[in-house]
């Protein structure tokens, strides 16, 4: 019986991981409470803090989670396009990057990872593990050399600012200048 216990333990755990990623993502780390994430995972706020102690700790777990599902994702996307080049495992790893930050959530915890990580030290920290293991992944994945990881990673930040400013179909001079080659 105990493992079944661990199990359903677990499974609530990443219930509450998965609420959390969303409540944060629509909300941010000052804005989002440990209430409203217990309440979309149908759970009791007691348990949420059972399980993560606090919010700050709630909002590394879903900041480790978010960039755990974009590393295993970009991750396949490289293994899938097998002998292919430097450039091309990294353009492979940017489609996939796209599709997997189309519904917003991701992009969006990422965003509020960054905003929160310049005024909260045990943010940052976590903010710059996860960074630190994605450069990493994806250098060893693809083979580049740094200036076109580091290109990868400048376009995807680049991304994230057209598409949190609203401008992705803008026809505008400046925002063809910003944007020209970022596909969103």
């Amino acid at each position: 019986m105990p493992s079944s216990n661990r199990s359903t333990a677990a499974a609530r755990r990443q219930e509450v991981l998965d609420a959390a990623v969303s409540v944060f993502a629509e909300r941010g780390y000052h804005g989002a409470s440990v209430q409203e994430v217990a309440r979309r995972a149908a759970i009791s706020e007691p348990y949420v803090y059972r399980l993560f102690g606090n919010r700050e700790q709630l909002f590394t777990a879903a900041i480790e989670q978010a960039f755990e599902l974009i590393s295993h994702a970009l991750g396949e996307a490289s293994q899938r396009r097998g002998d292919a080049s430097p450039q091309q495992l990294l353009d492979a790893m940017a489609e996939r990057y796209i599709e997997l930050i189309a519904d917003g959530r991701l992009l969006r915890v990422q965003l509020h990872a960054q905003a929160a990580a310049a005024a909260e030290p045990a943010i940052q920290t976590v903010v710059r593990a996860a960074y630190r293991g994605l450069v990493t992944d994806v250098s060893r994945w693809s083979g580049a050399a740094d200036g076109p990881v580091q290109m990868f990673f400048a376009r995807g930040m680049l991304c994230h600012l057209v598409v949190s400013i609203g401008v992705e179909d803008d026809q505008a001079p400046w925002v063809h200048t910003l944007a020209a080659g970022i596909r969103h």
